[in-house]
């Protein structure tokens, strides 16, 4: 169980199950590492670490893509951002891949089907 400081908006877990990431009410990214994690073990040696941001906007929904390179996030701001997700996601810069515009009302929820990215 991982407790956050601010309220948690959205969550995701990655395709092959190795961290989640959750976002808190100001539009932050936490990172979790879950590698090594088993039922009965708690997490206490891996605390959450900010990974990006949407820059005080609510984050209202987190997706991994299939492949696992990019985490989508959705914003209150009718905003979607494709981020590309690097294989070690404490060590390295975040490079968003694009922004998904002109929507008319926020999304709620997202979806990857068929291994396609939402723009």
């Amino acid at each position: 169980m991982r407790s956050s400081e601010k309220r948690v908006s959205a969550f995701a877990i990655s395709n092959d199950s190795l961290f989640v990431c959750f976002a808190d009410k100001f539009g932050v990214v936490w990172f979790v590492d879950l590698d090594g994690f088993h039922e009965n073990q708690a997490l206490a040696g891996n605390k959450a670490e900010p990974i990006l941001a949407h820059y005080c906007s609510i984050i209202t929904s987190l997706e991994f893509s299939l492949d696992g390179r990019f985490i989508i996030s959705a914003d209150r701001d009718f905003k979607i951002r494709v981020t590309l997700f690097p294989k070690k996601p404490l060590d390295g810069a975040h490079e968003i891949q694009s922004f998904c515009l002109g929507q008319s009302e926020f999304a709620q929820a997202l979806s990857i089907e068929h291994g396609r990215l939402p723009c």
